[in-house]
């Protein structure tokens, strides 16, 4: 992933990157319930637990990091459609910052 990232970075003169990950804790839950689905062929490899540590490994200039919950804004504008476990469901994995929607300016 480092090595896609300094690519993007070498063929663009700034760019922004936007893309959810998970964290390591939620990586191993999604494997384990991915194996019990029998889905095999959508196992996960990667994960981010903080967002400025993981573009820290990035040798460019980082203007600004930051990630927010995943879930957040979709459960304001449409949580109420989805049923009550679902909705917990969601509020915890925001709560322990299992899945991100990550954010990086790259100069």
């Amino acid at each position: 992933i480092i090595n896609l990232i300094c690519t993007m970075k070498n063929n663009f003169k700034a760019c922004e990157l936007v893309f959810d990950a998970v964290c390591k804790n939620g990586l191993k839950r999604s494997n384990r319930y991915e194996k019990k689905s029998g889905n095999r062929e959508a196992t996960m490899y990667f994960y981010v637990n903080n967002a400025v540590k993981f573009f820290d490994k990035i040798p460019f200039n980082i203007q600004s990091v930051y990630s927010y919950p995943f879930y957040e804004k979709f459960l304001k504008i449409s949580g109420k459609k989805c049923s009550l476990k679902t909705q917990m469901i969601m509020k915890i994995s925001d709560l322990f910052n299992m899945v991100k929607i990550i954010r990086a300016k790259l100069n």
